[in-house]
Formats: structure tokens, sequence, C-alpha cells
């Protein structure tokens, strides 16, 4: 079993700000179509991986010299939030794996002491992600699949914010059943449901394709990784 911990949007703000993104407003009439096919689901209430990570940006950690900078021609606020995103950076100087997608805290009381510094934590959420656990725990939201400590799932990119792998309208039959088992969280409470999704999910032509990161890892990438509030 392997656990990290997020600090997320909430999933209503998350939910909006997908909305209002150019892609999704270039792409209206699919999204609602997309939106009628599965109205049985309600996005803005999806708890998964898939949410915007609270980061650092527009500030980063040079390496070479060690010293905060930031972005130039930013049109992100230097200003917002800015304690939280300095007191990120200085925990991600002491992370030391460099095959991770994104960054994590490895604790809770690294997460603690940047959440307690935002000005705005409504609009966020702290969160507990767990790879290689088959049952529910305490606060769990569900299963959910996708990048282990990435933003990116098979179930947001296919249901609730398609961006990258949008589904095939003409062969999601078959995933339609599957997502009727989710919760009302938009993820599945039985750890064989997220297997049985992930499964046919992958056949498809239109899918992200999962690679294998070692022999022995054979789940691949793609991981079903428990969600929970904490």
């Amino acid at each position: 079993m392997t656990n990290s911990f997020h600090i997320v949007n909430n999933s209503i703000d998350d939910f909006k700000l997908y909305e209002c993104l150019d892609f999704v407003v270039q792409n209206r009439l699919s999204i609602k179509r997309l939106r009628n096919l599965l109205g049985f689901l309600k996005p803005q209430n999806y708890k998964g991986i898939g949410r915007t990570t609270f980061t650092a940006d527009p500030f980063y950690l040079n390496k070479l010299t060690g010293k905060v900078q930031h972005w130039e021609n930013t049109t992100k606020s230097l200003e917002t939030n800015k304690l939280a995103k300095h007191k990120l950076l200085d925990i991600e100087k002491k992370q030391t794996d460099d095959s991770l997608i994104d960054f994590y805290f490895s604790n809770e009381d690294d997460l603690n002491s940047v959440f307690e510094l935002l000005g705005n934590s409504t609009r966020f959420e702290k969160i507990e992600t767990i790879s290689g656990l088959k049952e529910v725990l305490p606060n769990s939201y569900g299963f959910d699949i996708g990048y282990w400590c990435g933003d990116f799932s098979i179930i947001a990119d296919t249901a609730i914010k398609p961006t990258w792998h949008p589904p095939d309208f003409d062969d999601m039959k078959d995933i339609v059943l599957q997502l009727k088992k989710l919760n009302q969280y938009c993820l599945f409470d039985n750890y064989q449901d997220a297997v049985d999704y992930k499964d046919i999910y992958l056949s498809k032509k239109w899918a992200e394709e999962n690679w294998y990161e070692n022999n022995d890892d054979k789940e691949g990438d793609i991981k079903i990784i428990l969600v929970r509030l904490l």
C-alpha cells in the first residue's frame, strides 16, 4: 500500500473553472451531448484525483541556485497565497523522487503547514490518495483510476472533464453501463467495479494508453486509487 497527500480544488469550483476553459467553450456541443448521455451523473460532485492541484505557480525553485523565482510575464498574481506557495517550495526541496508526474506531500504535517497559510482555504480540499488498497476506509470518497500522484483520471477525462482523450460516442455503450455504477462522488464504491471499468476503458482505441513502468509493476501507469477526505 502506498499513500500520498494533496491539496486540490473543491469539486464545485473545479468544475466551474473547467467549464470556462476555451477548449470547453469551443466544444460546447460535444460537451452538451456528453452531459445528455450521462444525465445520471452530477459532474460538479466529482471528488476524484482529476481535480486541479494547488501548486506554487507562478513561483518555482531554481535547482541550480536553490532560490525561489517566478515566471517572467506571468498573468498570475504574485501575492495571492504567496506564503503558502513559498512554503510548498520549501517542502519540495526535500523531495528526492524525480520520477513523479507532480509534486505531492508525503505526510499530513507538511500538507497542513501549507493549507493553514491559504487565504481562501474554502476553495480547496485536503485529500489522501492510496494505491494498493481494495477496501474503503472511513471518510473515503471511493476509487478513482488514473496516474499515481498526477491529476489525470480516466473517469474524469471520459465523463466529467474530458480534455485529453474524450470518448467516442459511437463506442461507449459498455462504458456508460459501468459509469452507472459510480457513487454520488462520481467514483466507484467497489474495487472490482473500478477494475472492470479500467479494463473496458483500456480496450478502447480512443483511450489513454497504459504503459508498464517495469516488470514488477503489472498494474501499469494507470492505477486504481482510493480517495479519502482528510
